[in-house]
């Protein structure tokens, strides 16, 4: 099917260089009829060699003529590997196929309908890697003076195991999390660190506000402790950055106080794509670079189970029975239920 689309919005390029091809072909056989025409016409030739005394094999050899001669190109083969190959490499390069999770941004994505019919979509060429595809983008800057978390396991560490899994739950199911605060080189440390739980479509992140936004502009967000957010409720975690008092002790993330408000607890079992992170993060033998790809691998595994649940319950309506069948098929269960759909509608959500 991919071909099919990458054939169908190529075909007006082709089109056109072919005719190209064709035009050159023909002005130069078309030169050498001229020629041949001005020397001996062609058809009192043709009379000849149908009525004359030549056997089969020398008639044959006079009427059929290869493109070479007809052309008076000794190369023309050459010639057309040539044009055939470039044809096929700028063919291949100038549509490039891109994988979006999510919604695309109009700032970089400019849609222009040809005339066939079919829709352009011009972006910056960029390198594609299938490992950017899984990691959210969040590169907030911290201050190089204030303290930071460095890594999801550092933020496992700081925060204690129970309200680590609540915080990466919240997140993985799609509630909203607050981030309230001082330094802001500490807070957006955080929320770096938690891009590696989600896919990219998963992760839309709002730093340094000066009000309260709701999920619809982001699900994670990051405020001074001055401005007034929402009380926590089940779709809304808080987690309040305290400083110490002492400000030599204001430089060790250590001596900071942090405190987590949720209208909601953790279920009795949580995800299985979040207790397996949970293991990497404590398996004190996997190095954080190990751990990171372990991570994506994690993430496409589950990032392809969420799209096929989603678009099963598109097409049959959603029959419980099916998509239970199905969940099992591909070894998810019960707990994975709202994470599957977070992540699968997150993925292929698109514009109405």
């Amino acid at each position: 099917m991919r071909d099919k689309f990458f054939l169908l919005n190529s075909w007006p390029f082709l089109v056109d260089n072919i005719m190209t091809l064709v035009s050159a072909l023909q002005a130069k056989a078309a030169k050498v009829y001229e020629c041949e025409q001005a020397e001996c016409p062609q058809r009192a030739l043709r009379l000849i060699v149908a009525h004359g005394n030549s056997d089969s094999k020398h008639q044959q050899q006079r009427t059929s003529r290869s493109l070479a001669e007809l052309t008076a190109d000794k190369e023309v083969f050459s010639w057309l590997h040539l044009r055939f190959t470039w044809l096929l490499k700028a063919g291949a390069d100038r549509l490039v196929e891109k994988i979006v999770e999510g919604l695309p941004t109009p700032e970089l994505y400019n849609h222009q309908e040809t005339e066939e019919g079919f829709t352009l979509v011009t972006t910056a060429k960029q390198v594609h890697s299938p490992v950017l595809e899984l990691e959210a983008s969040a590169s907030h800057d911290a201050s190089p003076i204030s303290p930071v978390v460095h890594n999801i396991r550092h933020l496992h560490q700081i925060l204690g195991p129970t309200p680590f899994l609540s915080l990466a739950y919240s997140l993985m199911v799609g509630r909203q999390l607050i981030l309230r605060g001082k330094p802001a080189g500490l807070i957006a440390s955080i929320a770096n660190c938690l891009n590696v739980l989600v896919p990219r479509s998963c992760y839309q992140a709002v730093l340094n506000s000066d009000q309260y936004l709701d999920v619809s502009h982001c699900n994670i967000l990051s405020v001074e402790p001055q401005v007034a957010v929402p009380q926590p409720s089940p779709d809304i975690l808080r987690l309040d950055v305290l400083q110490p008092c002492d400000h030599a002790e204001q430089s060790d993330v250590n001596k900071y106080t942090y405190k987590i408000t949720w209208g909601d607890k953790l279920p009795k079992k949580c995800p299985t794509v979040l207790l397996a992170m949970e293991k990497a993060i404590e398996n004190t033998k996997l190095n954080d670079s190990a751990m990171h790809y372990h991570f994506i691998a994690l993430k496409q595994e589950w990032l392809g189970i969420a799209k096929v649940v989603h678009r099963v319950q598109q097409w049959n309506g959603g029959q419980p029975q099916d998509v239970t069948a199905l969940l099992q098929a591909m070894g998810a269960q019960e707990q994975d239920q709202g994470l599957l759909e977070f992540w699968g509608a997150s993925a292929t959500y698109k514009e109405h």
